[in-house]
């Protein structure tokens, strides 16, 4: 028996894991070809967003459905009180996944890594701000050298690709990211610390909020006059990511498992995902380039690393908490 428990949860965390890469990384594709590719291109983020999000819902819905004959789904049924307890973050998504579509769509996929390497940094900044709590020394230093490596990055990718707007979209986007993670920890208790519920009500709460800022800024019209939007195709490969966004959850289970080993799949995901683009798209980088995104690397590990021991002091006192939860993914 002892020799059974081992294997077994390995083979469910290396399920857990090549589910959560499989559909985190579909999804980052699929979104760009979306949004990029001449033939199907449609420069409405907003209405991609809106539709993946209420591709989302449903089909949490439909689980909830079926998690009454196998208890094996989870059970997910709306709570006005949970949705209201929970609606600050959840707006706080929406604005998270929207800036990320229009990072997708001026970015090239290989260049994310840099970008997302600045989460930490505006985690520790909204932690100072809105928990007045201050990091060591040593999470300061690993900031530093990610934002080195972040430098180093973007002074090397290629401009045609990566201009002002682009820069200002992923900066903001990874702001965002950055305040959803700072303020999860206290909000996910309010609805029993299901991330399947999450996904519901976070993608609900798009689904509305999306629709309403569409009809105000004629997105909707849009659409509706888009040909390319007849295309079944198209449709179904607009689709598939709100799928995906519900079964990527995985990564939940490799976390509850070992944060450790959600980090280290976290980062070597992220790295794949620039091997898999560069080689796609038939890119060619340099020499410091590549460096750039080692040293993010090793800043990252350092910063999780290092997280796991310092303490964090809260300025108006002088008690000590424990490090808020820095893991963090592409929606």
């Amino acid at each position: 028996m002892s020799t059974e428990a081992p294997s077994s949860n390995f083979l469910f965390l290396s399920v857990a894991v090549i589910v959560h890469w499989g559909c985190s990384l579909l999804t980052v594709f699929i979104n760009k070809n979306n949004m990029s590719t001449h033939a199907t291109k449609l420069d409405s983020p907003f209405f991609i967003t809106w539709y993946q999000s209420l591709v989302a819902t449903i089909f949490c819905v439909l689980t909830g459905f079926l998690s009454r004959r196998f208890t094996a789904i989870p059970s997910i049924k709306l709570d006005f009180d949970e949705l209201r307890n929970i609606f600050p973050l959840s707006i706080t998504f929406v604005v998270m996944v929207t800036l990320t579509n229009f990072t997708i769509e001026f970015l090239t996929v290989s260049t994310l890594m840099i970008v997302k390497s600045t989460v930490p940094i505006f985690v520790m900044l909204y932690s100072l701000y809105i928990f007045k709590k201050w990091f060591s020394k040593t999470s300061v230093l690993c900031g530093v050298v990610i934002l080195i490596g972040f430098a180093m990055g973007i002074d090397q990718t290629n401009l045609e690709h990566f201009d002002t707007t682009a820069l200002a979209f992923a900066l903001l986007a990874a702001s965002t990211m950055g305040l959803y993670l700072t303020v999860y920890q206290r909000f996910i208790p309010t609805i029993d610390n299901c991330v399947y519920k999450l996904t519901f009500y976070n993608n609900l709460t798009a689904t509305i909020v999306l629709f309403i800022v569409m009809i105000f800024n004629g997105d909707v019209v849009t659409v509706y006059n888009e040909a390319s939007l007849k295309d079944g195709e198209y449709w179904r490969l607009l689709a598939l990511p709100g799928i995906l966004a519900y079964f990527a959850n995985a990564k939940q289970h490799v976390e509850n498992n070992s944060k450790t080993a959600g980090f280290i799949s976290f980062l070597a995901k992220l790295f794949v995902q620039t091997v898999i683009a560069t080689y796609y798209y038939n890119e060619t980088h340099t020499a410091l380039w590549w460096a750039s995104n080692a040293i993010i690397t090793v800043g990252l590990f350092m910063h999780y690393y290092f997280d796991e021991d310092n303490e964090v002091t809260e300025i108006s006192a002088n008690e000590k908490y424990k490090l808020l939860e820095h893991e963090f993914n592409s929606v």
